[in-house]
């Protein structure tokens, strides 16, 4: 099986015979070593490793076991989301598998994920033009929302709606 880097693994070390208590030291075979039963380990660069645990008991019999693991490095997606339609310095967000980003117009969002499938939708903007005029802009239907798998920019389209004098 392989796991990625920086992914917190857990070692299980079952015990047949022997005198309980028993103690359990752990080579993660990157330098690191660990007590316990379970024990956790990240490691934090790519490669096959060697993991090794020997128990004793409590009249200091012992028993070894090893095992292999292989870290890759995480895959990722980058996904820029460009706005179109905002005037220049207005706030606006998308969010992606219920995490918002956010940005401030013309600019686009920058997101970097784990390599997967992501639902993203954009948020509906309302601006404050600071004359006691409140404007509502929202993305048109085409542009609204969807899914990503890749690489890829995202444009979104956002249209004026109304904006009010109160």
């Amino acid at each position: 099986m392989s796991y990625a880097v920086g992914e917190q693994l857990e070692f299980t070390a079952n015990v047949y015979g022997g005198v309980p208590p028993y103690t359990f030291e752990w080579d993660f075979g990157d330098g690191t070593t660990g007590t316990g039963n379970p024990a956790y380990h990240t490691y934090n660069s790519a490669g096959t490793y060697t993991v090794s645990v020997t128990v004793t008991d409590q009249i200091n019999d012992q028993a070894s076991a090893t095992t292999t693991v292989d870290i890759t490095q995480q895959q990722t997606i980058t996904v820029v989301f460009e706005e179109s339609g905002l005037p220049d310095n207005v706030n606006w967000s998308v969010s992606v598998n219920n995490y918002t980003y956010s940005g401030t117009s013309p600019n686009s969002i920058e997101v970097t994920l784990p390599a997967g499938s992501y639902t993203w939708k954009a948020n509906d903007v309302d601006i404050n033009t600071g004359t006691g005029e409140y404007c509502y802009y929202y993305p048109t239907s085409s542009t609204q929302s969807g899914t990503v798998s890749s690489s890829t920019t995202v444009n979104i389209v956002y249209t004026l709606y109304k904006c009010v004098t109160v």
